[in-house]
């Protein structure tokens, strides 16, 4: 449920995007080109999911990685902690195996939260744009879209 909730709450959220922004780019066209301005639309809201899919991924993986080798770089008495662990009954591969996950572990959720700061500023960025948008023309009929 940690998860599923806020999947919920976005997952109600997205209409209340997408639904303006397809009125706004529908309603800027002239009423014969309705359809194609909704095909249009779709197609560009697909192809920047995709890229963003794969940019937020990237970036993730990359804010992952940089911050693991700070924080490996930054550790303190790291031989300290594998000898304690050693002292309570691990070998030094399983101790050295737990403080790479412990640190793996923070790093990726460092990653996590530079991720979120990031899109919640494009989310900013992104509803104050939308002042700069064009008016739509008319009301938008609906039916001419089949």
């Amino acid at each position: 449920w940690s998860i599923g909730f806020w999947a919920l709450i976005i997952g109600i959220g997205v209409p209340m995007f997408f639904l303006p922004l397809n009125m706004v780019g529908i309603g800027s066209v002239e009423p014969h080109e309705t359809a194609s301005a909704a095909g249009q639309l779709n197609f560009i809201r697909t192809m920047a999911g995709a890229v963003a899919t794969s940019l937020v991924n990237t970036v993730w993986e990359n804010n992952a990685t940089r911050n693991q080798a700070e924080l490996a770089g930054a550790l303190n008495d790291p031989e300290g902690t594998l000898a304690m662990m050693q002292a309570s009954g691990l070998t030094y591969d399983q101790s050295l195996q737990a403080l790479t996950q412990q640190v793996q572990g923070q790093a990726v959720m460092m990653g996590t939260n530079q991720l979120m700061t990031l899109c919640a500023l494009g989310f900013v960025i992104a509803a104050f744009t939308i002042w700069f948008a064009p008016k739509p023309r008319s009301a938008v009929d609906l039916s001419a879209m089949h």
